[in-house]
């Protein structure tokens, strides 16, 4: 199984990234993008780091924003956001941004994006619906339909999920609770209202109304997404690196560096204790090439000895 994903990854890869113009590479904790047409580096704002769960775009991320480039067309879109969050609908993980009028929903390819209609600065998903919550009220998706909300502007600024059993009958619900404004609404497992609270303006106020009536099971234990370990290859303090891929590789610099080499995404690492440096870059070993601008490689003396 893990041998045909990594063969389907590897096909992704090689598809979407046939012709590939921009790549990103880090200097000392700063991240830049490289211009592979002119090998120079492209002129951007200052990115503190980048995200790589995409096939065909960048995802670069600044201060309190986070930009979106097309591998072969350059800058897409900017988002006001400090960092991505995740979700998972339907068996498939999205990474979830807004800007002032929809929510973008993002997978690993950006092209296969969906946007919803609304900005929502918050989803959560629950059984099979989304939870989503602009800044004073909240809609809901089931997430087999996400063109258009099951139900919309609850007015609530806070919301919590708890599996019960009634203490009349025993039966086990699951209860979908809003609070936070003047009311607080419970709504059963497919959002049929149940009762509306005229007060309850936090979680523990809550929590102790529900208890009245019901007994609150332990939370739902959440799957867990799969996580890709990074296959790491290693080599101390040397001014020269040797790989074994389709065949063998020596790759020197012209100075002393730790090497480190990653090859779930083919990036190497190269770090100096001594001048309190590293460089972490992209290698095309098809072509024997460094992602990097080429003032960087000569700075380096970085290069191929095959």
């Amino acid at each position: 199984m893990k041998y045909i994903l990594s063969v389907f990854l590897l096909i992704c890869f090689v598809k979407l990234n046939a012709q590939q113009r921009y790549e990103s590479f880090v200097i000392n904790d700063s991240y830049y993008i490289v211009d592979l047409e002119t090998m120079t580096q492209v002129e951007t704002p200052s990115y503190i780091g980048s995200h790589g769960a995409f096939l065909d775009v960048l995802c670069m991320r600044g201060e309190d924003f986070i930009d979106f480039y097309d591998l072969q067309n350059g800058f897409i879109k900017r988002f006001n956001q400090f960092r991505p969050e995740s979700i998972r609908i339907n068996g498939k993980t999205f990474f979830y941004f807004y800007d002032e009028v929809s929510t973008y929903l993002i997978p690993g390819i950006y092209s296969e994006k969906i946007i919803l209609p609304k900005r929502y600065i918050h989803l959560r998903k629950e059984k099979e619906f989304l939870i989503c919550k602009k800044d004073e009220n909240y809609d809901v998706f089931i997430s087999s339909n996400l063109n258009e909300p099951f139900l919309e502007d609850v007015q609530a600024t806070n919301y919590f999920f708890r599996e019960v059993v009634d203490k009349k009958d025993n039966k086990k619900l699951s209860l979908h609770l809003f609070f936070g404004k003047e009311h607080t609404f419970i709504y059963d497992s497919q959002f049929t209202l149940l009762q509306t609270l005229n007060s309850g303006s936090s979680f523990s106020q809550v929590e102790q109304y529900i208890l009245n009536d019901y007994i609150i099971l332990e939370d739902v234990p959440k799957g867990k997404d799969e996580v890709f370990t990074q296959e790491l290859i290693y080599n101390k303090y040397s001014q020269s690196f040797i790989l074994e891929k389709d065949k063998i590789y020596k790759i020197s610099a012209n100075r002393i560096f730790d090497w480190s080499y990653y090859q779930y995404d083919e990036k190497i690492l190269l770090f100096n204790y001594e001048r309190k440096e590293y460089y972490l870059f992209k290698v095309d070993f098809e072509n024997m090439k460094f992602l990097i601008p080429l003032d960087l490689q000569k700075d380096l003396g970085i290069q191929f000895e095959n």
